[in-house]
């Protein structure tokens, strides 16, 4: 749990009980509700005089095998079938029937590459592909899939992404080449196959 709050203390001396609470829920050997138990005693006895501003608290309670953690993007039509498995990013628009594909430009996608420059070097008129993004947990299970259905890209470009503040795709804190491709697709459909935390 995280807490955030602004707090000024009245001039009193912090019962011992209060100090061992704090040793012991650092230790773990005390619950979060437990400890917040005594820091609420102490404040409706007027012992701390807490003016709070804000707070937030988190305990989303999942595991890392549980929460997403990866994609992978699965492509089929008359160019082939492959998938690409990544941690990119898919931007879904506001008409639901377009997303954007970023990932590092690697070796292993070499298939993808080949559908990118059909496209490309065909106007992108021809052969629609089929696109399933499956949103994968930590466990390897699969939470959500996303169905395109006759899609083709509509711009294909690489850049340069070396602002900080962004996720790293790589793990690296270094500028890092990128590539981006548009699909426009002629329909969504979302399979819900586990139903996830909340």
């Amino acid at each position: 749990m995280l807490y955030s709050f602004n707090q000024s203390y009245a001039e009193s001396v912090m019962p011992q009980w209060i100090k061992n609470n704090a040793k012991w829920w650092s230790q773990g050997a005390i619950s979060d509700s437990e400890y917040l138990k005594g820091i609420e005693y102490l404040v409706s006895q007027g012992i701390i005089k807490v003016p709070i501003k804000e707070v937030t608290a988190t305990n989303t309670g999942l595991s890392d095998g549980s929460m997403a953690k990866s994609l992978v993007v699965h492509f089929k039509g008359s160019r082939g079938d492959f998938d690409v498995y990544t941690i990119s990013l898919i931007i879904q628009t506001s008409q639901s029937t377009e997303f954007q594909f970023e990932s590092i430009p690697s070796k292993d996608k070499k298939q993808y590459y080949d559908l990118i420059s059909y496209y490309v070097n065909n106007g992108g008129t021809k052969d629609p592909t089929n696109v399933n993004i499956d949103i994968l947990a930590g466990d390897g299970s699969t939470i959500e899939t996303f169905q395109y259905g006759n899609c083709q890209v509509s711009a294909y470009y690489m850049y340069v992404n070396d602002n900080k503040q962004q996720y790293r795709l790589s793990g690296n804190e270094v500028a890092e080449l990128r590539d981006n491709a548009d699909f426009v697709c002629q329909g969504v459909h979302i399979i819900m196959t586990q139903t996830p935390h909340v």
